[in-house]
């Protein structure tokens, strides 16, 4: 057998090898990328978003109903959320929920998930901020920042019912601590004097960016202002939605019936709060 012949078989097992690891490497990627799919499929109804999102607005506004009701949208989404009640003086969620304000053999001392009341798969309750910070229990930056974070680590969303109170200072924590700020404003002469005042507090002197603050028009009727107007007057903040009074909306604060409520208009403000966040919509 002469050397070129030889080599030619050589070179021929060489290339053979190598086109074997070639046709071993692609197999393995095609079936890297199958599972890669598969898993996003499994998982593109999950959102992930870890943000915190402040309702205020005016006494009287709606805050804590309106509160509830984006919760029960996000449960739609699978989102895993929790409502945190700091309207100290007007607490109202545990009612709307009928569970009691606090746990019986609460110790301060304990961990905050004695303060937390499950109510379905996809929503928590936070009831009972009182006894976390009160006189004994001095509120801070670094407690309310730290309860946050802590709470990001379980939950996609939180929800936080604020005080329309504006000498509490825990209601300016929250709000510097939010990444989203609804702002509910109930379209009529009155109440938008009390919201341009409250939002000169907000913007002005406690310094929360502008950009935070998103304005949903709360128990729109006929007589209600315009938007255009209000958009002018508000020129610098977004409007986001638009939630008429109804029947429906009074008989729900009556009877607390989730099933009566039409999530249209929820939904939308939602998909907005989060826009880019979410690639895909049920």
């Amino acid at each position: 057998m002469n050397i070129s012949s030889n080599n030619f078989k050589k070179n021929l097992s060489f290339e053979i090898e190598e086109l074997k690891k070639i046709i071993v490497d692609n197999h393995t990627n095609r079936c890297q990328n199958m599972f890669k799919s598969n898993t996003q499929v499994k998982n593109k109804n999950k959102i992930k978003l870890n943000k915190t999102i402040a309702i205020t607005g005016s006494y009287g506004c709606g805050k804590s109903l309106f509160t509830v009701l984006l919760a029960k949208t996000c449960q739609k989404f699978k989102m895993k959320t929790i409502i945190i009640d700091f309207d100290i003086f007007n607490n109202s969620i545990n009612t709307i929920f009928k569970i009691s304000k606090y746990n019986k053999n609460y110790k301060i001392l304990d961990s905050v998930n004695q303060f937390i009341t499950k109510i379905n798969n996809n929503i928590d309750i936070f009831c009972g901020v009182d006894k976390l910070f009160n006189e004994n229990n001095k509120i801070s930056f670094e407690k309310i920042k730290d309860l946050l974070d802590e709470l990001k680590k379980k939950y996609d969303l939180i929800l936080i019912d604020t005080s329309s109170e504006v000498n509490l200072k825990y209601t300016k924590i929250i709000l510097s601590n939010s990444e989203n700020v609804i702002f509910l404003l109930e379209p009529n002469l009155l109440e938008i004097k009390k919201a341009e005042n409250l939002l000169d507090i907000y913007i002005k002197d406690w310094e929360i960016p502008d950009y935070k603050f998103n304005i949903v028009l709360n128990k729109v009727n006929i007589n209600s202002i315009d938007e255009f107007i209000i958009k002018n007057l508000f020129n610098k903040l977004n409007i986001i939605g638009k939630i008429g009074f109804s029947k429906q909306y009074t008989s729900f604060a009556n009877n607390i019936d989730f099933n009566i409520i039409n999530y249209k208009k929820y939904i939308e403000i939602l998909k907005k709060l989060i826009k880019g966040e979410m690639k895909k919509w049920n």
